[in-house]
């Protein structure tokens, strides 16, 4: 029964949704695209969820710390990379929801 459920559930890889990326565009040409939803994390107040990498990486965000970001197989999706001041990186992945998805933020 529960394998019956997660197969209704989940979508086979052949017909996933979302388109592949196809461009590798620069940090300020992502910067353009996500600008505005990356400002939102940077500018949310604290709460205890914000914590490890997350918190490092949004502190040093504050800080005026400029993030270098690189393109992903999956359009809206988004590698981010930080250097901290002990010539440490922050990385991770973000993904941002394309307008033409139906669960897109109207905020």
């Amino acid at each position: 029964m529960l394998v019956e459920k997660t197969r209704e559930a989940t979508q086979p890889v052949d017909q996933i949704i979302y388109s592949k990326n196809n461009a590798l565009l620069k940090t300020g040409e992502i910067e353009k695209r996500i600008g505005a939803s990356f400002r939102k994390f940077v500018d949310a107040p604290w709460t205890a969820e914000t914590k490890g990498l997350l918190a490092n990486l949004k502190y040093y965000c504050e800080q005026g710390e400029r993030p270098r970001f690189n393109s992903c197989e999956v359009e809206g999706a988004y590698g981010v990379r930080l250097r901290t001041r002990d010539h440490n990186w922050i990385r991770g992945k973000i993904y941002v929801v394309p307008d033409a998805l139906p669960y897109e933020s109207k905020s």
